[in-house]
């Protein structure tokens, strides 16, 4: 009986996944594709999307069947959480860039700073 209770709970977390959590993941990934950055809500959102999965995922992978599903999730989420650190690292090299752009064309360079 304990079996059946388990795989229902679990039936029920996939369900959950493939129709909710997925396609928001994917909105993110396409969002991040366009070359935009996720903004606080999205971060927040992508975090409780990855807390969810932690603790899902231990209950779908115990039942073979749904192993493809976890290896999606896996992949997705894993793609999205490097694309957000991809876009974060290009902000920051840009606003480098333009600061130093500004302090070249400022002759600031090789100055004594008091």
């Amino acid at each position: 009986m304990q079996y059946h209770h388990e795989k229902a709970i679990t039936e029920v977390m996939v369900l959950d996944i493939l129709k909710q959590q997925l396609p928001e993941a994917k909105a993110l990934q396409k969002k991040l594709a366009k070359g935009e950055m996720l903004n606080d809500f999205d971060l927040q959102h992508l975090e409780y999307l990855l807390h969810y999965a932690h603790e899902a995922l231990p209950h779908i992978q115990l039942h073979k069947e749904f192993e493809p599903i976890s290896r999606k999730i896996i992949q997705l989420y894993k793609q999205v959480v490097n694309s957000a650190l991809q876009a974060e690292l290009n902000a920051h090299a840009n606003n480098m860039s333009r600061i130093q752009a500004k302090v070249i064309k400022g002759g600031m360079l090789g100055q004594d700073i008091d």
